[in-house]
This record gives C-alpha cells, sequence and structure tokens, in this order.
C-alpha cells in the first residue's frame, strides 16, 4: 500500500506517545520528518520511534512546510495551533491538528475560510475527536436502535469526566471548558447527528466546567467534568434518559446501566472499556486512508467547525445559539 509521508510540527508528549508510536503501526502513514523549537524534544521524539534512521529534522516550521511530505500532524501548543494549520493549507499539505482548532474569536471568525479553501484544494483537514473510535461509545451508539425500541425516544444526554489535577502550568490560566467541551458536543453529533441548539455556560474554572442546553430537536444536553484528582485515572460517564428510561455507562470500569421505568427492571450489560492507544491510532488511520481516497474524513467541516466554536464562544460569552447550518 502506498503510505503517505507525514511531519511533524510540535513534538511534545502527547504528540509522540497518542500519535507518532501507535502510527508506526498504521500501514497508511510512514513519519519522516519533525520540526519543534527544542532540539532536545526533537531527539526524544525521533529516538522512541521505530524508523528514527529515516526522520529528517528540520530546523524551522518554514523547511518543514516546504518538505516533500504531503502531510503535518500539528501538536504544538494550542495558541499556535490555527497559525500552523493556516500555513499548512497555504503550503498545500494535508492537516491532522489538535484540537482546538481556535482560542478566539478572532481565530474563529476566519477558521471557515481556511477549511473551505482546503476543501477546494483537495486538502483534508482532520482533528482528534477518538470518542468515535471508542469502544464503550461505539457501543452506545449502535444499540441506540434497541434502546428506542424499548425505551422511546431520546430526551437528554449527560456526560461526565472525573480526570486528575493538572500538572502544566498553562492549564492553570485558561478555562476547562475550552480544553474539553469539544469533545462532548463532538459526541452528541457523533450518536444523534447535527441539529442546531442553544448552549449555555454554568460554570468555567481551570479544574471545572459546566454546559447545558438543548437541541432544535428536542433532545436536551448536560456536560460536565472536573479535574481534582490525586491518581492519574480517567472515569468517563455518558448516559441517554429516554421517555421511559435510561441508559448509562461507565467508560473505566466497562458496564452499563439500562432502567426502564415502565418495567421496572434494571441491567448491568458488561461493555467494553475505553482503549486509549486503539481509539487514537484509528483516527489517523482514517487521516491516512482519506488522503489515499479510500475512505471519507471522519470528521465533517461541519465537526470541525462546531467543536471548536461551541468552546472557544462560550469561553468568551454565557450563551450561543448555533443554527446548525454547515460552513
Amino acid at each position: 500500500m502506498e503510505k503517505i509521508q507525514y511531519g511533524v510540527i510540535g513534538c511534545g508528549e502527547h504528540a509522540l506517545q497518542s500519535h507518532a508510536v501507535p502510527n508506526e503501526h498504521i500501514a497508511e502513514l510512514a513519519l519522516t520528518g519533525v520540526f519543534d523549537l527544542s532540539e532536545e524534544r526533537m531527539h526524544r521524539f525521533v529516538s522512541e520511534v521505530g524508523n528514527a534512521n529515516t526522520i529528517q529534522r528540520f530546523a524551522t516550521r518554514e523547511e518543514i512546510l516546504n518538505s516533500t511530505n504531503s502531510a503535518v500532524l500539528i501538536g504544538t501548543p494550542d495558541e499556535f495551533h490555527f497559525d500552523d494549520l493556516a500555513a499548512a493549507v497555504q503550503a498545500g499539505k494535508h492537516a491532522f491538528i489538535e484540537k482546538p482548532l481556535a482560542v478566539n474569536a478572532t481565530q474563529l471568525e476566519t477558521l471557515p475560510d481556511i477549511l473551505k479553501t482546503a476543501s477546494q484544494n483537495g486538502l483534508i483537514v482532520s482533528s482528534c475527536h477518538p470518542r468515535r473510535y471508542d469502544p464503550p461509545y461505539v457501543w452506545l451508539k449502535n444499540h441506540l436502535p434497541e434502546f428506542r425500541d424499548t425505551l422511546g425516544e431520546p430526551l437528554q444526554i449527560k456526560t461526565d469526566f472525573s480526570y486528575h489535577k493538572p500538572v502544566r502550568d498553562w492549564k492553570h490560566d485558561r478555562g476547562l471548558l475550552l480544553d474539553h467541551a469539544n469533545h462532548e458536543i463532538d459526541l452528541v453529533n457523533f450518536v444523534f447527528g447535527h441539529s442546531g441548539f442553544d448552549a449555555t455556560r454554568l460554570t468555567d474554572s481551570y479544574d471545572r466546567y459546566q454546559v447545558a442546553g438543548i437541541r432544535d430537536d428536542g433532545i436536551s444536553f448536560d456536560f460536565s467534568g472536573t479535574r481534582r484528582l490525586n491518581a492519574k485515572v480517567y472515569p468517563e460517564w455518558a448516559g441517554i434518559r429516554f421517555e421511559a428510561g435510561e441508559v448509562t455507562i461507565d467508560t473505566h470500569k466497562g458496564f452499563a446501566r439500562i432502567a426502564n421505568h415502565e418495567t421496572g427492571k434494571e441491567s448491568q450489560p458488561p461493555v467494553p472499556v475505553t482503549a486509549y492507544e486503539e481509539r487514537g491510532a484509528a483516527t489517523m488511520q482514517n487521516f491516512g486512508r482519506a488522503i489515499l481516497g479510500l475512505a471519507e474524513p471522519y470528521l465533517s467541516t461541519q465537526d470541525l467547525y462546531v467543536n471548536t466554536a461551541l468552546s472557544v464562544i462560550l469561553s468568551n460569552q454565557k450563551t450561543w445559539r448555533y443554527d446548525g447550518v454547515n460552513i
């Protein structure tokens, strides 16, 4: 199979462990170049991947964007994501960019133009929303028709997570909403499809956030999460309230609670647990296959925009009305 040669801009720990190392097993991708402002980070990055002898280290961002690599993985700090994406599209590169794609209103306003330019030029732009490939969330989506048959129409979806305290200083200087609400809205659209909605920020700090809202199809949503644990564990929950019951999954422990309010019966069937490496690799494999024309991108331009917009807008204002129109 033809391999897509890609370079990495930003050689941080997440780009290394969540992407470059798992990518070694992806038939569609070949890492051939890296760039980082730190020579030390570049050296460690290259030494950790299996084909280190074939990886070129670039001295500048411009050099890697002007190289023969047809794609880039953008793993720079969040405040550089937007400029790196714009430069990659301008250079004619396919881009897999860590979320968020923008961090302020000015960048968000220009984001649709960049995504449209990429699409018009046949460039694939993707990002990291791995819940779409995560076994427990896939289980929930796949069983939705069955739940509708027995419990009625869905009325509400709730998500929650409880992570460890942030260890990086920059994570204390901004809200958790910007970092995470993009994942929650993406999950809702993955499960139910797109709809217009009204959303409200209830609270936001560096270690806690909550957003609530309602879609035009009548399904309400409630997103919450904290980063206050001492242990490095990542428990997550998602639940759907139906007309006559509810289903909640625990992705960390691997079980669901299904309650039928009509009959009074409850069950706790096992569900798959979160598979971190596999789900991350699947997002990158889709990126490679989409470039090769073997698959559709798993995220549409509408997904990329809405995921980013919800986080950016509600970080700066209390409410947002999204009319559901694709960009």
